[in-house]
């Protein structure tokens, strides 16, 4: 099968939609299958290695090349955020004129702004759907505003799991971009909140990020420059041995419909292979991926916070609990399990070949009405 993957966000940008984009093709490659990858994103002088082609421009001609070419579109992480000029779009018009099934999977919220739909945002609305929409949780499923399937996200099994060598000597853990919405302001406030209770915990920071230097300040602030302990950017090998170093990963992201919301959370399921027990916000996509192998809290909660790291770190025995079914959880974010999934998808679209196409025979996630 020919797949011409579309990506805005894709390596040397560092995220968790980036990473996926370049596991995802790969695998798609070692299951026989043609697959080229078109990004936005400039190298910056870092070369592509990899399995598949990378065509890095915002040509629509070369756009227009591709879809003539292949059996399948996919759009990796497509929204309202970049659909804006949907219509202005000649990229788009190709997909009306060769009828390639059009797929999107949707690893960010960017659909929460249409709570209250405008008759512009149901023309969007009408528009999408002409496409096939997955959604990495039923969390973020029940936010689209359109019909979709739920494809968990998958986690790199070679590179993230437990490592017996290495002592899990340190306390906590936080993995992600530094922005304010990932909640890294909370986790610093609550480390100081139990140091004033006596307890000195160390964290981990991995990342970067527009809001550094505040988190820094923060640090200062709070009495911290001894325990918090920023380690820039790290990724695969480095970062699977680094989360085996830890005892727990917080995932302490903002959760406000409409605003922010961590839709899956793949960190979460990464540093359960590397034998952490993982806290992360409720009302969110990361209680699917957390499982019984951890503890949810509601957002921006200091105190609920605090008690679950104190008990957590206090008690090691409740950790031991609670990753005595990690491996079961862990099987279904497996990549040939997943991938599998949506090679059904992608053979669906090319049995039915033309556009628009969407899946009928598989069950839609149940929606909650929308609020007028």
């Amino acid at each position: 099968m020919k797949i011409f993957i579309w990506t805005g966000n894709f390596y040397p940008s560092i995220g968790g939609v980036q990473v996926w984009a370049a596991a995802f093709a790969a695998a798609l490659v070692a299951h026989g299958h043609e697959v080229r990858l078109i990004t936005t994103q400039r190298a910056d002088g870092c070369e592509d290695d990899y399995t598949f082609q990378v065509i890095r421009t915002s040509s629509p001609w070369e756009f227009w090349r591709l879809l003539y070419w292949c059996d399948v579109y996919f759009q990796n992480a497509e929204g309202f955020e970049h659909g804006k000029r949907f219509l202005l779009n000649i990229k788009y018009a190709g997909l009306l004129l060769f009828r390639r099934p059009w797929i999107i999977t949707h690893h960010l919220n960017a659909f929460d702004e249409v709570r209250k739909l405008t008759w512009t945002k149901r023309l969007r609305v009408m528009i999408y759907r002409m496409a096939t929409h997955i959604c990495v949780s039923k969390a973020s499923g029940l936010a689209l505003p359109l019909p979709s399937i739920v494809i968990e996200n998958f986690y790199r099994v070679e590179t993230f799991k437990r490592f017996p060598e290495i002592k899990k000597d340190k306390d906590i853990l936080f993995v992600g971009r530094l922005t304010w919405y990932k909640g890294v302001d909370l986790l610093i406030q609550t480390v100081g909140l139990l140091k004033k209770k006596g307890h000195n915990y160390e964290i981990g920071i991995v990342g970067v990020g527009n809001d550094e230097s505040y988190f820094r300040d923060l640090t200062e602030e709070e009495g911290l420059t001894d325990q918090v302990h920023f380690l820039g950017v790290k990724r695969d090998a480095e970062l699977a041995r680094i989360m085996n170093e830890y005892k727990i990963i917080v995932i302490p992201s903002v959760a406000i419909p409409a605003v922010s919301i961590e839709t899956f959370g793949l960190v979460a399921v990464e540093g359960i292979a590397c034998g952490c027990v993982a806290v992360g916000t409720d009302g969110s996509g990361l209680k699917e991926a957390i499982g019984p192998c951890g503890v949810t809290f509601p957002s921006g909660d200091m105190l609920a916070l605090s008690c679950i790291l104190s008990n957590l770190l206090t008690q090691p025995e409740l950790r031991d609990d609670l990753l005595l079914h990690a491996d079961v959880h862990l099987q279904q974010f497996e990549t040939n399990r997943v991938v599998e999934k949506y090679l059904e998808v992608f053979e669906q679209a090319q049995i039915h070949g033309k556009f628009p196409f969407a899946l009928k025979h598989l069950a839609p996630v149940e929606k909650r009405a929308v609020v007028e």
